[in-house]
């Protein structure tokens, strides 16, 4: 799960960097001067952007204001682009419709006194607009990052309560199979039994079958000489009461 979070990862921020590689060459309207600038669009929403930008001034300790329609740094050296003051101008903004916008930056810079040469003043502001760009990438990667780590830590969260309720859930099915067995094996040894006790009244019943039939023979016996005892009796009252 973590590789193809790494991957996914890695993937996102190629694909940032990319599109953030968007800049042309433009010319910009300020006052009544044309100056060459940079036109840029990124995916990054406005918001990101701007703080950026407000970061960067922060970080070079340079103060902003609102000059035609432009965030701008008047009168002030910045390091990145002159040694010399300089009048840079940043406007930002989007194009586009809600599914595909795309935020637009706008750049260009001049050094505050026409007289002041800055050789290659136009590459150090495409760096510095580069810059900005690869820093807005970085922050929008950085707030994937963390709710892509929050869902990962979430998601194996809830992937290791469910292999901890899958565990106790195989110990009570043991458990219970287990105990099935047990009863399993009492079972037998009753059935066992019932078998044993099954055949003893089997052998029991016939020896009762046994048995009457010899009742009803000595009955019958008995039936006969009693007949003879009482005749045997009537004999001897007859021969006594004759001998008197």
């Amino acid at each position: 799960m973590k590789k193809k979070f790494l991957i996914l990862t890695a993937s996102f921020l190629m694909t940032l960097g990319l599109c953030a590689q968007n800049i042309q060459d433009t010319t910009v309207n300020i006052g009544a001067q044309t100056v060459p600038g940079f036109f840029a669009t990124v995916s990054q929403d406005t918001k990101t952007v701007q703080d950026v930008l407000k970061q960067k001034f922060k970080a070079a300790k340079l103060k902003s204001s609102n000059s035609e329609g432009y965030t701008a740094v008047l009168g002030q050296t910045i390091p990145e682009i002159a040694t010399v003051p300089v009048n840079l101008y940043v406007k930002i903004g989007d194009m586009g419709r809600r599914s595909d916008k795309v935020t637009t930056i706008t750049i260009c810079a001049m050094p505050m006194n026409i007289a002041d040469k800055v050789p290659d003043i136009k590459n150090y502001v495409r760096r510095y607009l580069e810059d900005i760009i690869k820093q807005a990438t970085r922050q929008e990667a950085a707030v994937a990052l963390a709710t892509a780590e929050s869902t990962l830590k979430k998601a194996q969260k809830n992937h290791d309560s469910a292999v901890s309720d899958l565990t106790k859930l195989n110990k009570s099915l043991q458990k219970d199979q287990d105990k099935i067995a047990a009863n399993q094996k009492e079972i037998d040894k009753l059935q066992s039994k019932v078998n044993n006790l099954e055949e003893n009244n089997a052998s029991l019943k016939k020896s009762i079958e046994k048995n009457n039939e010899q009742k009803a023979k000595l009955e019958k016996d008995i039936e006969q000489t009693n007949q003879t005892l009482q005749n045997a009796q009537s004999e001897v009252e007859k021969y006594r009461s004759l001998a008197q």
